[in-house]
């Protein structure tokens, strides 16, 4: 999978590198995406967190972080919990199946 800074998300044959599906954003990916079971976890560059389903591209949802994302989202576990950190030094922990947020920290800036 591979999102652009026009804001198209890729899903590519890995034998072939064929593209399987396209679909489009209202903002640039830029940062790499992370699939998700089902899901493909998307950051996009207006602070928003989306969730495509894998085999498609069909959008399932959208949470917005008020705030741009300045990490890769990590996935630990089975659960499909994803953590990120914004440009406010909180790390989140959402829910790439549900579309829900689980808890919020504040790290301190130094």
């Amino acid at each position: 999978y591979a999102g652009t800074v026009g804001g198209s998300l890729y899903a590519l044959d890995l034998k072939t590198g064929a593209v399987q599906w396209q679909t489009k954003t209202k903002a640039a990916i830029v940062i790499p995406v992370v699939p998700v079971g089902e899901r493909l976890a998307v950051v996009t560059e207006d602070g928003r967190f989306r969730a495509f389903q894998a085999s498609n591209g069909q959008e399932q949802w959208v949470i917005d972080l008020e705030e741009r994302v300045r990490s890769q989202p990590v996935v630990a576990g089975s659960d499909g919990v994803v953590y990120l950190t914004d440009l406010k030094f909180r790390v989140r922990a959402l829910n790439a199946l549900r579309g829900t947020i689980g808890w919020t920290a504040l790290l301190p800036e130094s």
